[in-house]
């Protein structure tokens, strides 16, 4: 079980001062018993220890419940029944069946009878238990009392209520023989959390503390009778100076925290002979069941707060009236991209946690729940709470896509609730700063950062088709036509977006990328025209025709935009909505690029309400992107020598091949660079044949079919040429017979014409499907086969 010697020792030391002025000692007892909080506090205030209200008042209740119980249940003897707890928990259940009996045990305590004690008891069959019954009732009696004198209750709560209430949790912990054999071993084990959780699995948690004073109760006088049975003889005094000598002396063991420390060690571990020498020590043997209930009243007190630890339900951040920043959550990505989410931060968890949920609300709107996601990713409608606790931790996210756009002051709520129906709340206003500025993709190639194939040492953002940052895996080239993914949204704390643009700057890959400030940089040239939101008619943040209104802004979406407008009709009528559209960028066009380059995102904002258009930069990102728009080259020279239309004659090639003979090449991106890819982007060729008239077409294997003809780089050299292939043309073509000729193949003495195609394709992934760039050249000969 859990230790706080610093505040035992607080607590000697705090009655030690109060012990050390009689009148404010006297005072303060006064006060207790008459149920009295300004005289106590005041008695305490006097000599400078208010703050321990609660363990100076605990202290007197020890005191006040030794002197009640040794009046009222007589002296302690070694042979005090101390019962196994299955038996005390029926003893319980018992009293609280019957009020009657149990409103006159209380009497006696109050009134310091012991002959109404003993009859009632008596009645009942329990003087056995009288100790035990006695310990439990008035230690719950003197807790509920410290509420009220210590100011955390402003009345006194029932006490037959009280434990009424208490006895039905133990009654319904007994009923399940497992769980109270889990409560015994957890409380002589010192372990709080099982014990928390033997009491929340039982569905237990509203009794929690009722149900652990009670296994404390128990457990004090069990200790207490064990340690000290060695000094029961000792006569005992019950007068109220002795009361004030005791606490002189607990005063004088603030000055002997080491010997404090074993003492409440020893009670701790129920360890007999430590505690016996300690006492004789000390000399405190009159004291020894007194100081032990006091030590273990102090400690059940630790256990309780321990394992009944209240509901928490705290929000950390955003603490209220902050700027809170949006940000990337990989781990809660879906086909649209990252979760994009403002963090939500804090504890849902405490003794009987079941669950807790997160709304949140803007200017006089309901909470709603919408934008919500859990730490496990799930969200609404699917998921509106989360069963996991959560101490000092992640609660969750609001999804900025889904937050109304333009609105930048939020509250967030947050609700926690136990099994019985409980639960805490908090509330937190914040200003919203939604920054996702990020190009996530080139014509759907995805961005990652890696080290720089042609730079080593220089970590630049780029494209490929494999999610890998290794060197040795290759950049992607793209052409034609293509999008850009990603965000271009910024909002809150006093501004908000006013304008995003795309721009691009060369990069020769002689030397590293450049880093461009912004749009406006040197070199810079954008590939749209700037889209503005200008809070106007005409660019609204958000629009569309009737019932389907959409943001305007771009969130995991196509940057390559501008705006445009949608035809509606609503009733009849035909009207037009100004809105953002997504386009492509041309690469291939006006002029076409190759080479290398960076792709800069730039995006403005402006002060609310009205600051100046088109404001300044807030945010860019950066990509570093190889285009290619140059085609391959496909040519056939000559066939088994025979250029142009001429005949071939299988003969001529009885026993040997027919050459095809040409150029399938590819130029690099950027001659001067490298020959590494992805400038040197050459794919592979492939060559076939088809008779005439016939549509199926049969392949001829490639000499070097992933190899350039002629293999040269970094241009091609005056009138190419190269072995495209060696063709079996009389096994490819022949037909001894016999019967007709199949597909693809001449009867001897048969001649027809044939034609010949050479494909050559690159590796460039050309517009957003990733088709590539591919040349065809056809030749067409006449074969006779005069075999």
């Amino acid at each position: 079980m859990p230790h706080n010697d610093e505040e035992l020792i607080a607590a000697a030391g705090a009655l030690g001062r109060l012990a050390g002025n009689k009148d404010d000692f006297f005072n303060a007892l006064g006060a207790h018993r008459q149920l009295d909080p300004a005289g106590f506090a005041g008695a305490l205030d006097h000599v400078g220890v208010l703050q321990h209200c609660e363990v100076v008042c605990d202290w007197f209740c020890s005191k006040e419940c030794v002197r009640v119980c040794l009046r009222l249940a007589g002296p302690v003897t070694p042979n005090t029944l101390t019962p196994d707890v299955r038996e005390w928990a029926d003893v319980t259940a018992r009293l609280a069946a019957d009020t009657g009996a149990l409103k006159r045990i209380i009497e006696a305590i109050d009134g310091g009878n012991p002959r109404q004690f003993k009859k009632v008891l008596d009645v009942l069959d329990l003087a056995a238990f009288a100790h035990l019954i006695c310990f439990w009732v008035c230690s719950v009696r003197c807790r509920l009392r410290c509420r009220v004198i210590c100011r955390q209750d402003d009345q006194l709560a029932d006490l037959v209520s009280e434990l009424i209430e208490a006895a039905d949790g133990v009654r319904r912990l007994a009923a399940d023989p497992r769980a109270l054999k889990a409560a015994i071993v957890a409380t002589r084990a010192g372990s709080c959390d099982d014990l928390q959780q033997v009491i929340t699995r039982a569905g237990l948690s509203r009794d929690c503390f009722r149900i652990c004073w009670w296994l404390c109760s128990w457990r004090c006088v069990l200790v207490c009778v064990t340690l000290c049975r060695r000094f029961l003889d000792v006569a005992v005094d019950f007068s109220d100076d002795e009361m004030h000598e005791f606490a002189h002396v607990v005063g004088k063991l603030a000055d002997q925290p080491e010997a404090l420390r074993k003492l409440a060690d020893a009670v701790d571990r129920t360890d007999e002979r430590a505690y016996a020498e300690l006492i004789t020590e000390l000399g405190l043997q009159r004291f020894c069941i007194q100081l032990c209930h006091w030590l273990c009243a102090w400690h059940c007190r630790q256990v309780c707060i321990c394992v009944c630890r209240p509901l928490i339900g705290r929000i950390d951040h955003p603490t209220g009236g902050a700027c809170a920043q949006a940000t990337a959550v990989p781990a809660c990505s879906t086909a649209a991209g990252p979760l994009v989410g403002v963090t939500i931060s804090g504890t849902a968890s405490g003794a009987g946690f079941d669950h807790y949920a997160l709304r949140y609300s803007w200017g006089a709107n309901p909470p709603v729940q919408t934008a919500v996601v859990y730490p496990d990713c799930s969200r609404p409608p699917g998921t509106t709470s989360s069963t996991t606790p959560v101490t000092a931790g992640t609660l969750g996210w609001l999804d900025v896509t889904l937050l109304p756009p333009g609105i930048t002051s939020f509250t967030v709520h947050l609700d926690v609730f136990d099994g019985g129906g409980g639960s805490v709340s908090d509330t937190a206003t914040f200003e919203i700063r939604t920054e996702a500025v990020e190009i996530t993709a080139v014509a759907k190639v995805e961005v990652l950062e890696a080290a720089d194939p042609f730079h080593p040492g220089t970590t630049v953002r780029l494209i490929k088709d494999v999610n890998d940052a290794s060197t040795l895996v290759p950049e992607t080239a793209i052409g034609g036509s293509v999008t850009a993914d990603g965000s271009a949204y910024v909002v809150g704390c006093d501004r908000i977006l006013s304008q995003f643009v795309l721009a691009r700057f060369d990069a020769p890959p002689g030397s590293p990328p450049p880093t461009p400030a912004d749009a406006g940089s040197p070199g810079g040239t954008n590939l749209i025209i700037p889209v503005p939101y200008e809070d106007v008619p005409a660019h609204p943040w958000q629009s569309g025709c009737f019932g389907s209104i959409t943001p305007n802004t771009i969130l995991n979406g196509n940057l390559v935009a501008l705006w445009g407008q949608n035809n509606c009709t609503f009733a009849g009528i035909s009207y037009k909505v100004p809105k953002v559209k997504g386009t492509s960028w041309p690469t291939h066009s006006g002029p076409a690029l190759n080479g290398r380059y960076v792709v800069l995102l730039e995006v403005r904002d402006r002060l609310l309400p009205a600051g100046g258009f088109p404001g300044a930069v807030a945010a860019v990102d950066r990509v570093v992107v190889w285009i290619d728009n140059q085609d391959p080259t496909a040519t056939i020279n000559s066939i088994g020598g025979i250029a142009g239309c001429g005949d071939i004659l299988l003969s001529t090639y009885a026993g040997g091949n027919a050459e095809i003979r040409g150029v399938a090449w590819d130029p690099p991106i950027v001659a001067t660079a490298p020959q590494q890819a992805p400038n040197d982007n050459f794919g592979s060729y492939s060559l076939a044949y088809k008779k005439d008239g016939q549509s199926t077409s049969f392949g001829i294997p490639g000499a070097t079919p992933n190899t350039r003809v002629p293999n040269a780089w970094p241009a091609l050299p005056a009138s190419p040429d190269g072995l495209l292939a060696a063709w079996d043309i009389v096994g490819a073509i022949d037909h001894p017979g016999p019967g007709p000729a199949p597909a693809g193949k001449l009867a001897r003495g048969e001649r027809c014409a044939f034609v010949i195609t050479l494909s050559v394709d690159d590796t460039t992934h050309v517009g957003d499907s990733g088709s590539h760039h591919h040349a065809e050249f056809l030749y067409a000969v006449t074969i006779i086969n005069d075999l």
